[in-house]
């Protein structure tokens, strides 16, 4: 029964190092993804004269700011 208990015990903790690895890469990905969305739209501000400002303000207001 222990011994059951141990290997249940052992293949959980297997499963969340698992994924947390998952989550980790899932979230990583996302950021890369959002940042070349941001870099696009500061592309396209660029190209159509917009303030050049504004992105990174408004970005910051949202919570997504670099720095």
């Amino acid at each position: 029964m222990q011994r059951h208990q141990n290997e249940q015990q052992n293949e959980l903790v297997r499963y969340l190092h698992d994924l947390n690895g998952w989550l980790a890469r899932d979230v990583n990905n996302r950021q890369l993804e959002l940042q070349g969305v941001e870099d696009r739209i500061t592309h396209l501000q660029n190209a159509l004269g917009a303030r050049p400002n504004y992105h990174q303000s408004r970005s910051r207001r949202c919570g997504f700011g670099h720095g």
